[in-house]
């Protein structure tokens, strides 16, 4: 199984709800927005698996179709567990996942079809090993900023006090993937080596945020 990374997709503009209609429409065939506006070639035989009696059982990816999945969507398989989200503010938000990374790649080639809206997604590795939030506009990355979580963990000592460091990540998820809107739009809440910080502090974790 790969490593899952968790996006929220919010798309503002005079497109926006175009946008929306078109993942209305891939939510209505069962597939996410990405194999849904940038299509896929079909399936060959390469990639089909059959049973014993020729019935296809599942589709694999053979090497063409997962590099044409990295070239167009940056992700194989495109989006998965695609949400649409309640509006705010006439933003369209989506949520998905991607495999092992964002799919900044299919963003952008998204973004071009809309030129009058802005994309900005919010991604989070499971681990979580990053975050980042990155903008697009009509097919262009316009910003973008990546944080590295590899601080998140040090100084725990998981052989000798395993409770505290159960203790530390269970917080360092209350608070690591939540966003907050402000008046440029949805930011991380929190930065990583706060959230890193106050988890250390145990259960005076969510006292330390409310103060």
């Amino acid at each position: 199984m790969p490593n899952w990374v968790h996006n929220t997709l919010d798309v503002t503009g005079t497109a926006a709800s175009a946008f929306e209609q078109a993942v209305e429409a891939a939510l209505a065939r069962g597939i996410g927005f990405l194999p849904h506006l940038i299509p896929p070639p079909p399936y060959t035989e390469e990639d089909t698996i059959r049973d014993e009696d020729g019935e296809v059982r599942f589709y694999a990816l053979s090497n063409d179709r997962r590099l044409w999945d990295n070239q167009n969507w940056g992700v194989k398989w495109g989006d998965c567990s695609t949400t649409l989200c309640d509006d705010i503010d006439g933003t369209v938000t989506v949520r998905f996942d991607t495999a092992w990374g964002p799919a900044d790649v299919g963003i952008a080639k998204v973004s071009e079809l809309y030129p009058a809206a802005v994309f900005t997604v919010h991604s989070i590795e499971e681990q979580p090993s990053f975050r980042s939030r990155v903008k697009f506009q009509n097919g262009e990355m316009i910003e973008e900023a990546e944080e590295n979580c590899d601080i998140l963990g040090e100084g725990l000592d998981y052989d000798n006090d395993p409770e505290t460091a159960e203790t530390y990540w269970r917080l360092v998820w209350t608070e690591i993937g939540d966003t907050i809107h402000t008046s440029t739009g949805r930011e991380w809440a929190v930065p990583v080596d706060r959230v890193h910080k106050l988890a250390l502090e145990g259960e005076a974790f969510c006292d330390a945020l409310n103060r």
